[in-house]
């Protein structure tokens, strides 16, 4: 046998061995949607294994919204929103609540607050921008602490995955 062939044959073992170690962790089926990472989020945003909110598919929540279920929450900065949104999203930016906070303003008085508080829904779907921003949770965290409400979400990927999925989108300031 030729060193030509050797060193094929060694080349062939090596990525066998490699791959079979890849696919006994799992890595390549990785699941977005796993426990491990809701629990990471929880983290991402201090909080601990009391996770009260699930993480939904742009499409699950689309459909929930449509039916006039839930609360669709857009908690992006309001000029994200304005540029683009999911269609019949709300805009609740969720800095802006955090700054009415700060000044005194009352949890009703802000922009947040008369959303969750006029008394149409009595669960929310909140979406930020993609699937690594903590955002979502703390605001979750926030509405789960002010409302109690029983049945909280939040869309997997955010907007980037509404978007993805060729959901409807709507420009302006109107859901």
């Amino acid at each position: 046998m030729s060193r030509l062939g050797l060193r094929q044959d060694w080349s062939r073992i090596a990525v066998l061995v490699v791959g079979s170690f890849v696919l006994a962790q799992g890595l390549l089926a990785w699941d977005p949607l796993s426990p491990a990472l809701e629990v990471y989020g929880a983290e991402q945003a201090g909080h601990g294994a009391g996770r009260k909110f699930t993480y939904i598919t742009a499409r699950e929540a689309e459909r929930a919204a449509m039916r006039n279920e839930v609360l669709l929450l857009d908690v992006r900065n309001r000029a994200d929103y304005e540029e683009a949104h999911a269609q019949g999203a709300q805009s609740g930016s969720f800095r802006e609540f955090e700054t009415d906070m700060v000044k005194g303003l009352r949890f009703d008085q802000t922009g947040l607050g008369k959303l969750l508080s006029n008394g149409q829904y009595r669960s929310a779907i909140v979406y930020t921008y993609d699937a690594d921003s903590p955002l979502a949770v703390e605001a979750v965290d926030e509405i789960d602490c002010r409302t109690n409400w029983p049945n909280l979400g939040i869309i997997y990927g955010g907007f980037d995955e509404w978007q993805a999925d060729g959901l409807p989108v709507r420009a302006g300031g109107q859901p």
